[in-house]
């Protein structure tokens, strides 16, 4: 019987760390993020790996890259840490996926938003469960980062998903 136990208990432990060895957790800086088409470019500035504003009068909107295995990636979640200092304003981010069907149409997947909570001088993170299936590719997070105020200027530092 303690042989079967222990044994048991063995088994268990190789499939756990099975599990936990077959997760993969890939980040990348903020400074990877680009504007926006269309958006207001002036003043979005990089610094130190991450992508903010230095705009007092408008919003950023930014897109930022998500490199996929060119397969379908099965994403579990996803996260941002942003630089919030505006007092009103939060940054948020969604995960978007799109799937281009034989057909020629578009298909799509959304996960968020993922939002800072309030002006601050730390950095705040969100994330968010994810459920794309395998249908995770030409994914991008699409954000908005609030504009400079007196208290200073909001940024993206980084982005994560985990698959």
């Amino acid at each position: 019987m303690l042989k079967r136990v222990t044994f048991l208990f063995a088994a268990l432990a190789t499939l756990a760390t099975a599990r936990s060895a077959a997760a993969q957790t890939i980040n990348w800086p903020g400074g990877n993020c680009v504007t926006a088409h269309g958006s207001l470019a002036a003043g979005a500035t990089r610094w130190s790996g991450d992508f903010g504003t230095e705009s007092t009068t408008a919003t950023l909107s930014a897109y930022c890259p998500v490199e996929t295995s060119g397969v379908d990636d099965d994403v579990s979640s996803a996260s941002v840490v942003f630089l919030d200092r505006h007092p009103t304003e939060n940054a948020c981010c969604t995960l978007t996926s799109q799937f281009f069907q034989t057909d020629g149409t578009v298909w799509g997947q959304q996960s968020g938003p993922m939002c800072s909570s309030g002006a601050g001088t730390q950095m705040q993170g969100d994330s968010v469960d994810v459920d794309f299936g395998t249908l995770g590719r030409n994914m991008q997070f699409q954000c908005s980062v609030p504009r400079r105020t007196t208290l200073g200027r909001s940024a993206i530092f980084n982005y994560e998903i985990v698959r």
